[in-house]
């Protein structure tokens, strides 16, 4: 089975946890779980997935145990960290506001590159428009 077919399948049962999938010498997260990895340690997020190396575990979970974040860790021998006052959905939320407004502001940026490369006299409508703010 796919990493990420178990990760829904665990996902069903264990909604509100952050679910870190031991693959190789990486741990791996998806989808929501990976917007909080970006969140909380700058993870990049690609294809719906956030990685990271093995060795840096133990600071992973630190920073997820001091946010009390549930957390199923799937690798040789399961664990399981879970918390009366779960936090998962109020950092989820703020995950995800993070994300996408850094999303679109590397788009508009990505915009505005584009209209510069493709039209040089836009330089000088940007700077105006600038000095003007």
């Amino acid at each position: 089975m796919k990493l990420q077919e178990q990760y829904k399948n665990l996902k069903k049962e264990y909604k509100k946890f952050v679910i870190l999938q031991k693959k190789g010498i990486f741990y791996m997260a998806y989808q929501d779980d990976a917007l909080i990895l970006n969140y909380l340690f700058n993870y990049q997020v690609k294809d719906d997935a956030a990685g990271f190396p093995e060795i840096t575990l133990g600071k992973v979970l630190e920073e997820l145990k001091y946010r009390q974040i549930n957390i199923y860790i799937l690798n040789d021998s399961d664990e399981i960290y879970e918390y009366d006052d779960n936090t998962y959905d109020d950092v989820l939320y703020y995950a995800k506001k993070n994300y996408f407004e850094n999303l679109n502001s590397r788009l508009l940026l990505e915009e505005i590159e584009f209209l510069l490369k493709n039209k040089p006299e836009n330089l000088r409508k940007l700077k105006d428009f600038v000095s003007e703010l």
